[in-house]
């Protein structure tokens, strides 16, 4: 004590994860928006075994064996996610809340190796059948007479999602949290807040043509947000807009007697999107910080897994028409 190098830890024998994890939820989290953080929270309070221990308790060898038991269940990557908050939360506490320990647990712990790198491009079309469900969907009516067809419009705010995710490579948290105030329609430039993106860093970011003309038609919702969604919701709209593009195209297919392309519309994610637009930010020629200006990539290392680009076009950057057979 008198060389200053004692560590009251009454504080986190007092404080259960489940508590601390609650706090750091409720102050810390939730007032920034942050949906997914708050869900996985969530479950750790009300599910985790652990919650119920004092931090002081905490062994990393408890988190190790969850990690393993973990990974039966979800992939790698989930597992990173999960582990890394509780981390935050941990860290916190012991910075901001006098929550001592002699160390957080889980810098012990080794995060599982992550191999989900997705090639998945959107092939000639795709857009256009992803669109156009998004646009209209036909449902049986009662008013549409025997065998009729009632044509409802989709929701309007799934075009302007899909636009602003396919120009702007921006990520679903943050595609939903911008608000009407982040827009400058002059410069057609929208700007994201630290707070709202995945890296804490904010950027300003252009908007095409047909994003700016697609907010033009939008509503405006009453919490001032510009896709007035939640994440789940949002991710479940464009999976029944996946599935219902494929149905199109193959009745579109039988109507025109031809079979229909086993692989198309078909293995789509939502992430594939922003994979899709970092790639054709590449394609129009800008380079790996321009790309990244737009995109929020923090670490330009990580572009190589979002940027699968066609080698024919890249031989035609580079010499044109010359190398072509004749």
């Amino acid at each position: 004590m008198r060389a200053g190098r004692f560590l009251d830890t009454s504080e986190a024998e007092q404080t259960t994860l489940g508590e601390l994890l609650t706090r750091y939820r409720n102050e810390v989290v939730e007032p920034k928006g942050r949906v997914q953080e708050v869900s996985r929270l969530s479950r750790w309070i009300r599910d985790h075994p652990l919650r119920d221990r004092s931090l002081a308790r905490l062994r990393p060898m408890d988190f190790a064996a969850w990690r393993d038991e973990r990974l039966r269940e979800v992939k790698p990557g989930t597992v990173c996610r999960e582990l890394a908050i509780i981390r935050r939360a941990i860290r916190h506490g012991m910075n901001e809340w006098g929550m001592h320990l002699t160390l957080n647990p889980l810098d012990r712990v080794s995060r599982p190796t992550v191999d989900d790198a997705r090639e998945r491009r959107l092939y000639d079309g795709e857009e256009d059948w992803l669109l156009a469900a998004c646009r209209r969907q036909s449902q049986p009516g009662r008013h549409g007479g025997r065998g009729g067809q009632v044509h409802r419009p989709r929701s309007p705010y799934l075009v302007a999602f899909l636009l602003i995710a396919l120009d702007t490579g921006m990520r679903r948290g943050e595609i939903l949290a911008l608000r009407w105030s982040n827009l400058d329609r002059k410069r057609r430039v929208i700007t994201l807040p630290a707070e709202i993106t995945k890296t804490r860093t904010g950027r300003s970011v252009p908007l095409s043509p047909r994003v700016m003309a697609e907010l033009d038609r939008l509503p405006r919702a009453i919490d001032g947000r510009i896709i007035p969604m939640e994440a789940r919701a949002a991710s479940r709209a464009i999976e029944r807009v996946i599935h219902r593009a494929r149905q199109n195209y193959e009745q579109a297919c039988k109507h025109e007697g031809i079979k229909p392309d086993p692989g198309y519309l078909r293995g789509l994610r939502l992430h594939d999107l922003r994979h899709e637009a970092v790639s054709r930010l590449f394609e129009a020629g800008l380079n790996p910080m321009q790309v990244a200006s737009i995109s929020g990539h923090k670490d330009l290392r990580m572009l190589a897994r979002y940027t699968h680009l066609d080698a024919a076009d890249l031989g035609r950057q580079l010499w044109g028409n010359a190398g072509e057979a004749s």
